[in-house]
């Protein structure tokens, strides 16, 4: 169990959501489905550097972001957001959007302690449910 998880508390209410992704298309989709789901504050950017800028000032509840991106990954900034760089909280919820996964990328996904990976597209009722999941996520009990 990584320390990440350790330390976590539940998310009450999703009111802000950060959504990244190089596709501009899918970042419009995405906010249409954010707000049919009645999340009230929704921001896009479209590269992992422009959402390490953003996320300490705009303190998402979860950041939605594709694992394929250039010049930071989605790993990448995963890596970033866990280390706390540029004042990121470094238990950030994180779920990772792909269209394609593996063993690797899973393992490393779950080394750095991601929230949740989904394929894309998403759907408006997965995506609620991610929410829904990462939003009553408890604390470990340690015995």
């Amino acid at each position: 169990m990584s320390t990440h998880s350790i330390f976590r508390t539940p998310i009450e209410h999703v009111e802000k959501v950060l959504v990244v992704d190089d596709h501009k298309m899918l970042c419009n989709v995405m906010v249409k489905m954010f707000r049919m789901l009645g999340t009230a504050h929704i921001k896009t950017v479209h590269s992992g550097l422009n959402a390490l800028k953003i996320i300490p000032e705009f303190k998402p509840d979860i950041v939605f972001t594709d694992l394929e991106m250039a010049p930071v990954s989605g790993i990448e900034l995963l890596k970033a957001i866990r280390c706390g760089v540029n004042g990121c909280d470094p238990y950030q919820a994180v779920v990772m959007l792909t269209a394609r996964i593996s063993h690797q990328v899973t393992s490393c996904a779950v080394e750095l302690d991601l929230d949740y990976m989904m394929s894309k597209p998403p759907f408006k009722i997965l995506l609620g449910d991610v929410v829904d999941l990462v939003r009553r996520r408890l604390m470990p009990v340690i015995l």
